[in-house]
């Protein structure tokens, strides 16, 4: 993988995730644990929503429940949840080692605390946002940047669009999910772009630390042979400016 003077990286997660939701109490054990390590400490729920056109119905179903532990600059982030353990870093990345060492840290002391869990899921994803110079609002040609995009040869010119690529990794019996979109751009004079690759075995993942943490490793490049596979000489220009 280069290594590029501006990654584009906004979020990146290390996902685990458990065949069975934790009670509550072990939850809020998790958390006092995790508290002092992080500045800020926030309710979190998520949940999983159904819709029924037909009903006009939508229905909401908590799927987990626990906290968001935030570190003081609100970079560094823990979800602990009834389901998964997941760790995040937002922009400005520190780099995968630095990150990964965090993840495995809290794994660790996770572990400590509420013994063996039988994992159902491991993942790792990373969102990007090519930021992309559009003086006086000119027309961005999407597939200057990015060799995953929409054609449309009917439209002169795109104002959104929203994708999504899935499909099997032989190797390692791991899953991709790739989702690119147009975004509102946070600097004036730019179109925004997002790059959003998920790479994931939920298929008999393994439950010892050593091979978790290899299985991570491996899933990281594969993650990053998409990215490299996914952008142009010219996007990269970008991320060396």
């Amino acid at each position: 993988m280069p290594q590029y003077k501006r990654p584009p990286i906004t979020e990146a997660v290390i996902e685990i995730r458990f065949e069975q939701p934790f009670p509550r109490p072990e939850v809020d054990k998790l958390q006092q644990r995790f508290r002092s390590e992080y500045a800020f400490s926030e309710d979190f729920i998520a949940y999983e929503i159904s819709v029924n056109p037909a009903a006009r119905r939508a229905d909401f179903e908590e799927q987990s429940s626990g906290y968001k532990l935030s570190s003081a600059d609100r970079a560094d982030v823990l979800l602990v949840t009834s389901a998964h353990v997941t760790c995040s870093r937002l922009a400005p990345y520190v780099g995968w080692d630095r990150f990964r060492a965090r993840a495995e840290d809290h794994w660790r002391t996770w572990k400590r605390v509420t013994g063996y869990r039988k994992i159902s899921r491991i993942g790792v994803r990373f969102i990007n946002r090519i930021d992309i110079p559009a003086a006086g609002g000119e027309e961005v040609k999407i597939s200057d940047y990015l060799r995953v995009h929409p054609e449309a040869p009917a439209v002169k010119r795109m104002v959104s669009y929203a994708m999504q690529m899935a499909g099997p990794l032989e190797e390692d019996d791991c899953r991709f999910v790739i989702n690119s979109s147009l975004v509102p751009p946070p600097l004036v004079d730019h179109a925004s772009v997002i790059l959003d690759i998920d790479v994931s075995r939920a298929g008999d993942p393994p439950q010892k630390d050593d091979e978790i943490w290899a299985l991570i490793d491996r899933i990281r490049v594969h993650k990053n042979h998409i990215f490299e596979e996914s952008v142009t000489d010219k996007a990269r220009e970008l991320f060396n400016a």
